[in-house]
This record gives C-alpha cells, structure tokens and sequence, in this order.
C-alpha cells in the first residue's frame, strides 16, 4: 500500500521546499549576492553630478546588507505576520501558510529587490483565499494604514510565481493531533490531563518553530515529535517505542521518515534501502529518536529581532530600494 510517508514526499513542498542546511546556506548567499547587484545597478544609474553626495557616501561609508541582517528583517515581518493574523482571527493554517509563504519568497529574492513589509500583507492575504479563509481586498486593505487593493494585489503574481502557483502547505498542527489522539490509545494508563498539557505546550512549540528553519529541513510528523520531545521527552520515548514494537516492518519505514530528495534511486540506494528494512525495531527507534534530538535542537533556536536591529537594516534596505529618496533619512 501507499504509505502516508510516500504521499507526503510526492507533495511539492517536500520536492520543491525541502533542502539540507548546507543549501539553504547557499541559497541565502545566492539571493544576496543578487540583491546587491540589483543595488549597485541602481547606483551605476544614478545621475554623476546631481547625485554625486550620494555616490560618495555609498563608495566611503554604506555597508553592504548582509545574509544574517536579510533573515533577521524577514523574520521581523513573519512576527507581524503573525500578529496581524491575529489580529483578524484567521485561522492557525492562514497564519503558518502566510508565514511558510513570506519565507519561502525569500529563499528566492532579496529584501534589496522587495522590501518585505509590503511582501507580508500579500502573503497573508493570498494564504487566507488559499486556505479557504477569504476576506475581501477592500476590508482587508482598509483595516491596514498605508495599503490599498492595488498596493496588496500588486505582488501577488510575483509571490504565486516564486511559488511556482503551488499553495498546498503541510503543517505539523495536523499530525500533532494524529499523535495526541493516538497516544491516547498506544499509552492508555497515561494521564489525560498530562497528556493535554503536552498538547497545548506542543502548539506553542510549533508555533514559535516557523520562524526557525525546521519547516525546510523536516517533515511535520518529524517536527511534532520532536515538539512532543522537547516538552515531555519521556510520553515521546514511551509512545515511540511501543510503536516500533508493534508496527509491521513495511509501516514503520511511515514512521521513521528520513529526509532525502524524493529522487529515483540508484542500484546503490536500492541495496541500502533493503540493508534499512532489515533493521531491528529497536535500531529504527533509536534512529528515529536521534533524528526527533537533532530536530528538537533546531526547534529551539530562537530569532527575534529587537525593534532597535530591524529599524536599521529597515532604513538601509529602504536606501537599497531607492537610493535618491532614502538618502536624506541616513
């Protein structure tokens, strides 16, 4: 039978959205690197005698953004994010698709090519139409200062383009639930009120983790594990291991799942593959549980910029995007 493992690396997130954190490294460089031709083109453009102060101070004083302060910026603006989705009571899948959206677009392009703010009121605006969660444009723009529908809908292509118009986004609040439901089952004399309280502690996990990484570097059980690890490792061992225990070999692969790139494999990955099947429940447990540790870590990684550090890199990018206007403001 087709395993909801095989479904899920079928998916175009895993196949398009799913990278080690070597490529996600390189991917940041890269979009850097043509971020700052962008800026340096528009400097080469700018008139020599009337915009010669600003030339100067760009030769002698301007630093560079760098890859660090470009994630640090989009961050900032996936937080607001989520503080206007709040704000208008859409749902948590609205609020981790617009999120997912708004950092997916800048594994593509530069905070030098589109100024995020902006980029973040269309990405949750499109997730709320594609999650069908609809408000109009009209209230929708009205309820922001400084936005209309043309400045909203105005990047929208762009955004469904970066995307390569594939909206469908995994989250790991589903299979969260899948797992509290069924270790209601697996553990029985487990205290229910624990197990609740694991339950909330895990959503907050969760929902902190999607500024972090971890969504482009495992899959959602993955990452709900290892939410369920971090807030009470030992309901998360327990469960696991009595699963590998009574999981059929041709199951458990759905549970132990190990990112990889969905590729056809080759003669030598076939003959691993049938190596991996011959695995003892309990080397596969203890595989799993090494990957839930190394995911739990990343998890925890906290980026939150301070008001103080975006409004910097702000005004800096603001200048990258308009040398002559933003010039004075410096």
């Amino acid at each position: 039978r087709v395993t909801n493992d095989e479904i899920y690396r079928r998916s175009t997130q895993y196949r398009f959205w799913s990278f080690d954190e070597d490529k996600i490294e390189d991917l940041r460089v890269t979009v850097n690197r043509r971020g700052q031709e962008v800026f340096e083109n528009r400097v080469s453009e700018l008139d020599d005698d009337a915009d010669a102060l600003i030339k100067k101070y760009i030769s002698e004083s301007f630093s560079p953004i760098s890859v660090e302060e470009e994630r640090l910026i989009v961050v900032y603006y996936a937080r607001k994010c989520k503080d206007l989705a709040n704000f208008f009571k859409f749902t948590t899948q609205v609020r981790l698709t617009a999120i997912s959206f708004l950092l997916k677009f800048y594994l593509v392009h530069s905070i030098m090519e589109y100024y995020p703010q902006q980029i973040m009121y269309t990405c949750l605006f499109l997730s709320a139409k594609s999650e069908n969660n609809f408000i109009g444009i009209n209230n929708f723009s009205k309820t922001i200062p400084k936005t209309t529908p043309e400045s909203i809908l105005k990047y929208e292509y762009t955004i469904l383009e970066t995307m390569r118009f594939t909206l469908m986004c995994h989250h790991p609040m589903r299979p969260l639930y899948g797992f509290y439901l069924d270790i209601q089952n697996v553990l029985t004399k487990l205290d229910f009120n624990r197990l609740y309280k694991d339950y909330l502690a895990c959503r907050e996990r969760i929902n902190e983790s999607v500024f972090s990484d971890v969504q482009f570097l495992y899959t959602p059980p993955q990452i709900a594990l290892a939410a369920l690890y971090i807030v009470d490792d030992v309901v998360c061992m327990r469960y696991l291991m009595r699963k590998f225990e009574e999981t059929p070999v041709n199951e458990q692969k759905d549970a132990a799942t190990i990112v990889d790139k969905g590729e056809e494999n080759s003669p030598d990955e076939a003959e691993a593959k049938k190596v991996e099947k011959k695995h003892t429940p309990l080397e596969r447990y203890e595989k799993m549980i090494e990957l839930i540790k190394e995911c739990s870590v990343k998890m925890q990684e906290k980026v939150d910029p301070t008001v103080e550090e975006a409004k910097v890199i702000s005004l800096r990018a603001h200048f990258c995007l308009d040398p002559v206007k933003y010039f004075k403001k410096l």
